[in-house]
């Protein structure tokens, strides 16, 4: 039997239509039901794995601090080695000052020694060192010079959604690239 208009404009369906109906809504909130479950279960997941992630970084705080103190208690001079980097960091000269030597610290990151300077790249809490940064260094020479074998990198600091980043550039040709 259809479904059928009455002269008063309504609309009437029969007990089969409207068990059929009712039974379609349901499986449809079922469907529903287990695509939330689903969705809960990946953000507990999601959060689980961040709290984790979390413990960690607080637990490679914990030990890095453990070794400032140890430092400091020895009255030796505390510098900041990056756990990533070797005994032997690289004395890179300042690619935007070319005057002092850039060096990692637990606050700033990577920084010159020249305090006129601008360079500053707030690195360290992505694992990258001054290891990093020296063999990219040479990475963009290298590429420079294939294309550019007379052009002079210059380099600079750019600030692009609050991100510091270190960028070269030659104006005797069209390279102007991210180094980090």
């Amino acid at each position: 039997e259809e479904a059928k208009h009455n002269m008063d404009g309504e609309y009437k369906i029969s007990q089969e239509e409207f068990a059929d109906l009712l039974n379609d809504v349901t499986e449809e909130l079922q469907r529903e039901d287990e695509l939330l479950e689903e969705e809960m279960w990946e953000m507990e997941r999601a959060e689980a794995m961040e709290r984790e992630r979390l413990l960690h970084q607080i637990d490679d705080f914990d030990s890095w601090e453990e070794l400032h103190q140890q430092q400091q208690q020895q009255q030796q001079p505390s510098t900041y080695i990056s756990p990533l980097a070797n005994l032997n960091s690289p004395l890179v000269t300042c690619p935007i000052c070319n005057s002092c030597y850039l060096m990692e610290t637990p606050h700033d990151g990577i920084k010159c020694t020249n305090n006129n300077c601008t360079f500053q790249l707030d690195i360290a809490h992505e694992g990258l060192t001054l290891n990093h940064l020296q063999n990219q260094l040479a990475a963009i020479y290298e590429d420079h010079s294939r294309i550019c074998p007379s052009g002079i990198l210059k380099f600079r600091m750019e600030k692009r959604a609050g991100v510091s980043m270190l960028m070269a550039k030659s104006d005797a040709c069209s390279f102007d690239v991210v180094v980090l």
